[in-house]
């Protein structure tokens, strides 16, 4: 059985907890409404390209990932890779790459 942490209201953090998550999809909607344009930017961007490399450090090597794994279901070729690796051990990169 766990015991309390001195200090936090279990109840009142569960319910900051459903509410956070309840509130995604609004929150979802509120960043690409936010962002439109940048977002669209990007879409061309991507259009473009022969090859997506995605790269990042920590979470965000795992979001290269999932983006890759995303990208790659509407048929993009993507590429995700770990920042260090990327930087240390370059594979050639083409001028169609993005």
């Amino acid at each position: 059985m766990t015991q309390p942490t001195p200090g936090i209201d279990r109840e009142h953090g569960l319910d900051r907890l459903e509410a956070t998550i309840a509130g995604q999809p609004d929150a979802i909607s509120q960043a690409i409404t936010a962002n439109f344009d940048g977002i669209r930017d990007a879409a061309v961007l991507v259009a473009g390209a022969r090859r997506v490399r995605l790269c990042g450090v920590g979470l965000s090597a795992t979001t290269a990932l999932v983006a890759e794994q995303i990208l790659r279901t509407i048929g993009i070729d993507a590429r995700a890779a770990n920042a260090f690796d990327t930087a240390t051990y370059p594979t050639s990169f083409d001028p169609g790459d993005l």
